[in-house]
């Protein structure tokens, strides 16, 4: 992520070009996406930055041109949108330059004469970002662009369904409606919206950036992300945990009182379940699994039926540390386990919580949708 800082974002923000609206002007359509990019990219003044992918050159170029008031309805130039892309997408390292050729350099035609066309401009887009955050398929049950854009058949075949992933993602600028007008050329302003929803994309997933989208938990963890709205401690807590790394008992205490909905006290009641469950800082899986379905699930012991069905899935059920809660969680398609084990002893991981608690969260909206 980006480490800017208010202070240092006050202090260099001055030297970008405003927005001079006169009395009875309109006010440019990308103003409010501008001013917040303008401070996601400040530390990239001078160089400034951790990837030492921007010169001082290319950034004194790209903001007297692509931040230019007068010039935000030009056509964007091919060497500024890199520009963007360098500042704006996380992209392998020691592979960037050829990452760009392929999805940037090589899509645009002779005929646009430095700059690119839209549909490209999103195509190539949406290529690199399927190498972080971003899953690249598609299938008939989503969100449609081709029933948003009147013009979508005008989309080339190439791109159609990239332009579809940008759409379902919440990635189309701003000014776009009702027609794509994937020829015209992407312009200055339109790359401003862009690329602020990327950037916004990034913040929103850097607690699951480190899962790669074709990671078994990558789908469930970024559903449970985005639909909660957890603190900026908390998702820093999470951000900082790989995937495979074990959970502290603290985080998993307050996501749980997020989730579930009790106060996060860790003196409260529920912290029996919680803390009192713990192994040291810890929570092995199958106390994990005993401390959600003692704070959430259903208040019984499991039946006979559930037992045997867990038993033949797992088989170290026997082993875990509250045999009937792990019983129901099975039955309740909270935890499937690995092929035939469960491995109760093991601490739970980061991509184990965030799938087991976005399940719970779809669980409980699906309960509620049938009441």
């Amino acid at each position: 992520m980006l480490k800017n800082t208010v202070v240092f974002a006050m202090i260099f923000i001055m030297s970008f070009p405003v927005l001079n609206i006169a009395a009875g002007d309109t006010v440019h359509w990308v103003e409010k996406e501008l001013e917040s990019y303008k401070q996601r990219i400040v530390e990239y003044k001078d160089g400034g930055n951790e990837t030492g992918m921007v010169s001082e050159e290319e950034w004194k170029a790209f903001h007297s041109t692509v931040l230019n008031e007068e010039l935000l309805d030009e056509p964007i130039e091919i060497m500024h949108w890199v520009t963007m892309i360098n500042m704006g997408v996380k992209l392998p390292k020691d592979d960037e330059a050829g990452l760009i050729q392929s999805y940037v350099y090589d899509q645009v035609t002779t005929k646009n004469a430095g700059s690119i066309d839209r549909e490209t401009a999103y195509g190539g887009l949406i290529k690199l970002l399927s190498l972080s955050i971003i899953d690249a398929g598609w299938n008939n049950n989503q969100m449609d662009a081709a029933g948003e854009y009147t013009d979508f058949d005008e989309i080339s075949d190439r791109q159609s369904g990239l332009i579809r992933v940008a759409y379902r993602e919440g990635l189309i600028d701003s000014a776009t409606k009702d027609r794509f007008r994937p020829k015209a050329l992407f312009t200055n302003a339109e790359a401003i919206s862009v690329m602020e929803k990327v950037m916004l994309a990034y913040e929103l997933s850097a607690p699951f950036i480190t899962l790669k989208h074709d990671h078994w938990a990558y789908t469930e963890a970024k559903s449970f992300i985005t639909s909660r709205k957890l603190t900026a401690e908390q998702l820093e807590l999470i951000r900082d945990g790989l995937p495979g790394h074990s959970v502290p008992v603290s985080l998993w205490h307050d996501l749980l009182a997020a989730v579930i909905g009790f106060p996060p006290d860790k003196d409260g009641p529920e912290a029996q379940y919680t803390y009192g469950l713990a192994v040291g800082d810890y929570m092995p899986r199958d106390r994990a699994i005993a401390s959600l379905m003692k704070l959430w699930g259903p208040s019984r012991d499991a039946t006979d039926e559930e037992r045997q069905a867990a038993a033949e899935a797992f088989t170290d059920y026997g082993m875990s540390f509250d045999p009937s809660k792990l019983a129901i969680a099975y039955s309740m398609g909270i935890v499937q386990g690995y092929k035939s084990r469960f491995y109760p002893d093991k601490d739970l991981t980061y991509g184990e919580m965030l799938v087991m608690l976005s399940r719970v969260t779809s669980f409980s909206a699906g309960a509620e949708n049938k009441t």
